[in-house]
């Protein structure tokens, strides 16, 4: 049975599939050409090969991930605390 919302008072409420294919578009459309220069913090690299990180600086954080048919073409490989500035050439700390 599908989750069907009442919508109270003519507000919209998202189901979490139209959320989350609108922030996809959004972040999709706002940052097409992205990097981010950070500290990778608690790597986790399990047996599914799919590569589990945080990605923060002095205030922030967020966390991450790679997916094993993205991480494949990966040309180093990630370690804690290397920069993520330029995936092709990481600057360890």
């Amino acid at each position: 049975m599908a989750f069907s919302p009442t919508q109270p008072s003519g507000r919209k409420i998202l189901t979490v599939q139209e959320l989350t294919a609108r922030l996809r578009s959004d972040l999709e459309r706002t940052f097409s050409d992205l990097w981010v220069a950070g500290e990778v913090a608690n790597l986790k690299i399990p047996s599914s090969g799919h590569v589990y990180f945080t990605l923060k600086d002095a205030v922030s954080q967020i966390k991450g991930v790679i997916f094993r048919s993205h991480g494949r073409f990966l040309r180093f490989t990630p370690q804690r605390r290397t920069v993520g500035i330029d995936p092709r050439t990481p600057h360890p700390l």
